[in-house]
């Protein structure tokens, strides 16, 4: 079992927990250092839906949802609705609880501070697609396959692409490119160049200078440095020679 407070609150709780409550390994992550603005205890739910909204879902864990719902705040002055969903343990997940949290969104953003490869964003979509209940658009907000230089926390958050400013972009040109949300906000013409269209009902990236188009309407986008922003899933898609969706990189 690996816990992932957010708080000193939750790290009291969660470490009680573990000594008196679990068996077997447990392992409980949190980073050096104070806490943020979130300091309220979720109890012992796996998923907490700290913030509801209903155009696009951020999921998170630890310290990092300070930028979650930093990054809801900054889309509601932009008109988008933010959902904030806080994952409390990160090992094991129930396929179950994933369902009822996750199955139904249309937009899903995975917010982590660790490497790409077998992060907490792939396991989930393995479980989503496996269920058949994977979001029309999958955003993997993570480190990728680089380590970070050195650096303040906010520093290293801002040149991963971390931090809320990056995050809330990511999820409006989310929101944008599938048109509800931008309709619905009374914008008159399309969607802002670059965002992307429509092509049988799934959504395709417009093919940047220099990128990599992928197999089934997948895009490859050329490497930025450090961070992964893993975009474009579409269900019923697959990359060649993979078989789940479609999912760029960039």
């Amino acid at each position: 079992t690996v816990l992932c407070p957010a708080s000193f609150a939750e790290l009291r709780q969660m470490l009680r927990r573990a000594v008196l409550e679990l068996t077997g390994p447990v392992a409980v992550r949190y980073p050096r250092g104070g806490e943020g603005a979130y300091q309220d205890c979720c109890g012992n739910e796996t998923f907490t839906q700290v913030r509801p909204g209903a155009d696009c879902t951020i999921l998170t864990y630890g310290v990092l949802i300070n930028e979650a719902l930093a990054a809801a705040e900054l889309l509601h002055e932009a008109g988008v609705e933010t959902r904030v969903v806080k994952l409390n343990a990160i090992a094991p997940l129930d396929g179950n609880a994933v369902l009822a949290a996750l199955g139904s969104e249309k937009r899903l953003l995975v917010l982590e501070d660790c490497v790409g490869s077998g992060c907490v964003g792939q396991r989930l979509t393995a479980i989503l697609a496996q269920r058949g209940r994977m979001p029309e658009r999958l955003i993997l907000k993570n480190l990728g396959d680089t380590i970070p230089c050195h650096g303040t926390v906010p520093q290293l958050y801002a040149q991963c692409g971390l931090d809320a400013a990056s995050v809330a972009a990511a999820l409006k040109e989310a929101c944008h490119g599938l048109g509800d949300v931008y309709k619905r906000q009374g914008l008159a013409g399309e969607p802002p160049e670059g965002a992307g269209h429509h092509y049988g009902g799934h959504r395709v990236r417009q093919q940047p200078e220099g990128g990599q188009a992928g197999y089934g309407g997948a895009q490859r986008r050329p490497y930025r440095g450090a961070g992964q922003d893993a975009a474009v899933c579409e269900p019923g898609r697959t990359e060649a020679g993979k078989g789940h969706a479609g999912v760029a990189h960039h």
